[in-house]
């Protein structure tokens, strides 16, 4: 009887807390933490905020006054959420920087003349993938169009090298590690005769040996800026068009390609997954500028989740603390 009785109390206890709210709730699209970057103080700085578009503040604070043309740009996380690397050309040419959250310190990771773009932060926190010109061939001398390549860096800047050879890369639509540390996930480009740039889809290099898998083959699209979901089993991407652009998922090995964005008069870009993988945060510019909108992973439930001066684009959602 008395274990009865202990029994009943407990469950109604538990049913107390449950209602009441004393256990913690799951994760939504309102928790967490977005870096992006925003051209609203004249040039581009990057802006941290929650997820909800509150509390949004300056991280880089390069304001026009000092440097009318200088833009930080491109964030990409530590693993532990604490630090951005990102790319600026505060210093004439584009390098890659690193910028503690808290503190605001800033360091120059690549200190190179040519040109260094497109961070990427390695999942165990030790390196970062980027862009670069720095051994590039020229491909078109009156267009000044010149290869890029792919290059690893320790996160103090030692030890740079690279792992493409010969390949031109689109270097602003970014490059994304994946969460097993094995692969990147990157757009590939040639040349074309009139001196532009001619798709060749979404690839995955693997780190170990510089071997290439190529994932999307629509000649009639350009398919860019590809991001890992959290378990490594799905890629976000872009498909544009002459008058769109949309966002896509398909899975790590290029099959079951969907569209989450399908409207032709719009430009949807910049897909980033919440930690949890339920959410996508994006760029549109559906409403005429473009600002940062949240959805589900399935494209649902599209929410505006900031409207601010300028534009906001290039959101990445910080790691779960």
């Amino acid at each position: 009887m008395k274990t009865s009785k202990k029994l009943i109390i407990l469950i109604n206890l538990l049913i107390a807390v449950s209602i009441t709210g004393c256990i913690p709730a799951q994760r939504n699209a309102t928790n967490g933490q977005i870096v992006f970057q925003s051209d609203r103080d004249g040039n581009f700085d990057l802006y941290v905020m929650n997820a909800d578009g509150s509390e949004q503040r300056n991280l880089t604070n390069s304001p026009p006054s000092e440097n009318a043309t200088s833009n930080n740009v491109a964030p990409t996380s530590s693993p532990d959420g604490r630090k951005i690397a990102f790319q600026s050309n505060r210093d004439g040419n584009n390098e890659i920087y690193v910028i503690n959250i808290e503190s605001g310190s800033q360091l120059n990771l690549t200190k190179n003349k040519a040109n260094d773009y497109s961070p990427s932060w390695s999942p165990n926190g030790k390196y970062i993938a980027f862009v670069s010109d720095r051994d590039s061939v020229s491909v078109n001398a009156d267009r000044d169009i010149r290869t890029n390549n792919i290059y690893i860096v320790n996160t103090d800047g030692s030890n740079a090298y690279r792992l493409t050879k010969g390949n031109v890369t689109n270097s602003y639509t970014g490059i994304s590690w994946s969460p097993d540390g094995k692969k990147l996930a990157f757009c590939l480009s040639s040349p074309t005769s009139s001196g532009g740039y001619f798709s060749n889809g979404i690839n995955l290099l693997r780190i170990s040996d510089s071997s290439m898998t190529r994932l999307t083959f629509d000649q009639s699209t350009n398919q860019c800026s590809p991001r890992w979901s959290p378990d490594g089993n799905r890629l976000a991407y872009l498909v544009l068009a002459s008058m769109l652009s949309n966002i896509y998922v398909m899975n790590a090995d290029g099959t079951d390609q969907v569209a989450l964005s399908n409207d032709p008069s719009i430009y949807d870009t910049d897909p980033s997954w919440s930690p949890d993988g339920k959410y996508i945060i994006f760029s549109s510019r559906r409403d005429g500028s473009y600002h940062l909108y949240i959805m589900n992973a399935d494209g649902s439930n599209q929410k505006e989740v900031t409207n601010g001066l300028g534009e906001e684009t290039f959101p990445i959602w910080l790691p779960s603390p």
